[in-house]
């Protein structure tokens, strides 16, 4: 293959969100380590989502250390997941993808 593959991150935020997640990809499997975290705080919301933006950094990490071409975040319109990773990575931003205020 000799055209960059783009990793993909989908933040774990809810319970029902990864319950969903595995459905529409039919039947898709996570880590052991991952399920056990997200089992100890499944009574807390704020918790699972904490769980699922640190495993997500983890990954992003993990990526970018193995020089990936890039990282495209799915983001099913919630981004404040996915900006607290951006932020916590320290890329920093370019002018121009600084939403614009007009």
């Amino acid at each position: 293959i000799h055209i960059p593959i783009i990793a993909g991150i989908m933040p774990i935020t809810s319970i029902s969100g990864l319950k969903r997640m595995a459905e529409l990809a039919g039947g898709a499997r996570f880590p052991a380590k991952l399920l056990r975290a997200l089992q100890r705080c499944q009574s807390d919301p704020e918790m699972v989502r904490r769980v699922g933006i640190h495993y997500a950094l983890d990954q992003c990490h993990d990526l970018l250390n193995n020089d990936v071409a890039g990282i495209h975040f799915y983001t099913l319109n919630r981004s404040d997941a996915t900006r607290v990773i951006f932020d916590s990575l320290g890329i920093p931003r370019h002018r121009g993808a600084e939403a614009s205020s007009v």
